[in-house]
């Protein structure tokens, strides 16, 4: 859900009109078709959007290197570092196509605790994923890698043109 919420472009248009509606009627900015949903799925489930954005902070911010990259549909992916506001604890938050971070992924969150991807777990992901494709739903995967604060400290400059000087997945094989 976290990942959801930070890689994510889409506000809700912040009249007091519009915030008192029902969050599904809500009428949003910014983002894609995509990012709406998502928005409104997490305003929904968790119910404070904003306050989940709110205690973490965008590595760069303020700087000509933040590091974030936005929705590519060359690359199919989107990523942001973002750190918590009270300590230096760099993590980088992805949204994308499956294909783009799955070969990326070293583990996987099931019931809310960290197992190893192993082979078992990727035939069914693959599945999981060719069954929703074949149905023309949209699949979009979600990842996290926290990184070494000493290899990327506070005035890190965040190369986010290729070739990333971060931890960026590209995959661009055959699909």
């Amino acid at each position: 859900m976290r990942c959801a919420i930070l890689c994510n472009d889409s506000e809700f248009e912040e009249s007091s009109a519009n915030l008192s509606l029902p969050v599904l009627q809500r009428v949003c900015v910014n983002g894609n078709a995509s990012d709406h949903g998502l928005l409104k799925f997490a305003e929904y489930k968790d119910g404070n959007v904003f306050n989940a954005r709110g205690n973490k902070g965008l590595c760069g911010l303020g700087t000509s290197y933040p590091g974030r990259v936005p929705f590519s549909s060359k690359y199919k992916f989107c990523c942001s570092v973002y750190t918590p506001t009270n300590e230096y604890k760099p993590t980088l938050w992805m949204k994308g196509a499956p294909d783009q971070l799955i070969d990326r992924c070293s583990h996987i969150m099931i019931n809310g605790q960290k197992q190893a991807f192993d082979e078992q777990w990727r035939a069914r992901f693959q599945t999981a994923n060719l069954q929703l494709a074949s149905l023309g739903e949209r699949v979009l995967g979600f990842a996290m890698l926290d990184l070494d604060p000493a290899k990327f400290p506070r005035n890190f400059q965040w190369d986010t043109e290729p070739p990333f000087n971060f931890p960026v997945p590209l995959n661009d094989g055959t699909r």
